[in-house]
C-alpha cells in the first residue's frame, strides 16, 4: 500500500462526508498538494456552517458540520508524512489546534460530549467525557498515538465503544494537543494512580471498571497504564511498538512525528528522549492485554509483538490481521471484536 492510499484509508476512518472525501482525492491525484485541499474543504465546510448558524431548524446540522470541519483541519495535518521541511512540523502544530477549537465548536450541540481537565502533578491533561444510554459500570480510556487526536480518530473508536453500553474518556496525550503552550506526556505510568482516582472519585463518582485503548504507539502507553496500576483491568494494543530504537527512527516520518509530538528541537535528541520507551522497563501488569498485530506492518514488526508475548505471559492475548499498521482499511472486522472483548472483560 503506497502512502496515498495509507492515508486515504486513515480518512476514511473519520467523519468526513464520503462526497468530499471522493472529491479531495481527485483533487490530490491530479496534483493539488494534499494539505491544501483539506484546507480548502475545511474552508468550504466552515462557509456552509455559518450559512445556516441562525437557521433554528438547522441548528443539530450546524454543530456537526464543525465537527467535519474539525475532521478536514486534521486530515490536512497529515502532510507530516509528505513533506519533509522544519516549517511543515510547525504548520502541523496550527492545524490540530484549529482542530481542536472546530471540534469544541462541535460539542456545544452535543450534550453527550463533556469537556474535562484533570489537573495531576502539576500537568494539565484535558479530554471528552461520553457516556452510553442508561446505566453504565466501565469507562474505556482512549489514548493517541503520535499521528491522532481525541476530536478525530479517538472520536470515531469511542462511538464502537459506547455502542456497547461502555463510557469513554478520551484523554489529549501523549501530544497534550488542546494545552497552550503544549506539555507533552510521554511518561503516562506516573500518573496512572492518579488518573485512575480522578475518574473514580471526581469524574464518575463511584466505583466502575477501567479499561484502557490505545492504537500505534498509543499501544505502549496502553500497557504503561496497565503496569502501573491494578485498576486498570484490561487494555487493548493495536500495532503497538515495545521499543523504540535506531531501527524504528530510520524512518523519517517516525522520526518526525516525534519530533513534533514530544516538542524534540534536535533530530540528534530523539535517541534520547526515547531511550526509557522499552516494555521490559515495566513492570508485569495485573490486568489482561489485547494485541493486535498486522502482518504487513512495516512500521513495527512482529518481534514487537513477540516481546509483549514475552513480558506479560499468559496475560497477553494476540490476534493477527492480513494488514498494514493499524490495519485501517480492514477495521470492520477488527473494531468490534476488540470492542467485544473489552466489554467480556470489564463484565468479569
Amino acid at each position: 500500500m503506497d502512502m496515498h492510499d495509507f492515508l486515504m484509508t486513515r480518512v476514511g476512518f473519520t467523519d468526513l462526508p464520503l462526497e468530499e472525501i471522493r472529491i479531495a482525492d481527485n483533487k490530490i491525484r491530479n496534483g493539488v498538494p494534499w494539505s491544501e485541499v483539506f484546507l480548502q474543504t475545511a474552508s468550504q465546510l466552515k462557509t456552509m456552517a455559518n450559512s445556516i448558524e441562525e437557521d433554528e431548524l438547522q441548528q443539530e446540522r450546524y454543530g456537526y458540520m464543525w465537527k467535519w470541519v474539525s475532521c478536514a483541519y486534521h486530515i490536512a495535518s497529515f502532510d507530516i508524512h509528505l513533506n519533509t521541511t522544519t516549517q511543515s512540523l510547525r504548520k502541523i502544530e496550527k492545524l490540530r489546534k484549529l482542530a481542536t477549537l472546530a471540534y469544541q465548536n462541535y460539542i456545544c450541540f452535543d450534550e453527550r460530549i463533556t469537556s474535562v481537565t484533570l489537573q495531576v502533578r502539576g500537568r494539565t491533561i484535558d479530554g471528552y467525557f461520553r457516556v452510553p444510554d442508561g446505566e453504565y459500570k466501565s469507562v474505556v480510556i482512549l489514548v493517541n498515538g503520535l499521528d491522532s487526536i481525541c476530536e478525530v480518530e479517538m472520536h470515531a473508536f469511542g462511538a464502537k465503544f459506547l455502542e456497547r453500553g461502555l463510557a469513554v474518556l478520551s484523554l489529549d496525550i501523549p501530544a497534550a494537543n488542546a494545552t497552550s503552550p503544549r506539555q507533552p506526556h510521554i511518561d503516562v505510568q506516573a500518573y496512572a494512580v492518579d488518573i485512575a482516582e480522578w475518574i473514580i472519585n471526581d469524574l464518575v463518582g463511584h466505583d466502575v471498571k477501567l479499561g484502557v485503548f490505545g492504537v500505534s504507539f498509543g499501544g505502549l502507553l496502553v500497557a504503561q497504564l496497565l503496569s502501573a496500576s491494578p485498576a486498570f483491568q484490561a487494555g487493548v494494543a493495536v500495532s503497538p511498538p515495545a521499543w523504540i530504537t535506531h531501527k524504528e527512527l530510520s524512518q523519517e516520518r517516525i522520526r518526525r512525528m516525534f519530533m513534533w509530538t514530544f516538542n524534540i528541537p534536535e533530530e540528534k535528541d530523539i535517541d534520547r528522549f526515547v531511550e526509557p520507551l522499552d516494555i521490559h522497563k515495566l513492570p508485569v501488569m495485573s490486568g489482561k492485554l489485547k494485541i493486535i498485530g498486522m502482518t504487513e506492518d512495516t512500521l513495527f514488526n512482529r518481534s514487537h509483538i513477540d516481546a509483549y508475548m514475552n513480558w506479560g505471559g499468559d496475560r497477553v492475548e494476540t490476534q493477527w490481521y492480513a494488514a498494514e499498521h493499524v490495519g485501517t482499511s480492514i477495521i470492520k472486522h477488527w473494531l468490534p471484536q476488540v470492542c467485544d472483548w473489552m466489554k467480556n472483560e470489564l463484565s468479569r
